[in-house]
C-alpha cells in the first residue's frame, strides 16, 4: 500500500487571491460561510489506527485542504465566463 505524505495533497495557488468573491452577502446581517485555506481541513484517513499512529508519532494527520466559497479569489468574475 502507497504511503501518503501531506505533500501529495498540497493544492498549488496561480497566484494571490485579490478579488472579493461574488458570493458577498447582500445585507448588512447575512452570513456567508466562507471557508479559510489555512484553517478548514478535513482528515484524509479517518481510521482510528491512522490518526492514533499520527498522534503517537508526534506528526499531523494526513488532511486535505476542504472545498468552498473563498472570501478572496483570483479570477476577476467580471472577467470570467466560467470556472472550476
Amino acid at each position: 500500500m502507497r504511503r501518503f505524505r501531506r505533500e501529495d495533497f498540497e493544492i498549488k495557488n496561480l497566484g494571490v487571491a485579490r478579488h472579493p468573491s461574488p458570493l458577498q452577502p447582500r445585507r448588512e446581517e447575512a452570513r456567508a460561510n466562507f471557508v479559510s485555506d489555512d484553517r478548514h481541513r478535513v482528515l484524509f484517513d479517518h481510521s482510528f489506527e491512522r490518526v492514533a499512529a499520527a498522534i503517537e508519532g508526534e506528526t499531523e494527520p494526513i488532511t486535505i485542504e476542504r472545498s468552498g466559497p473563498r472570501q478572496k479569489i483570483f479570477f476577476d468574475p467580471e472577467k470570467s465566463r466560467a470556472a472550476i
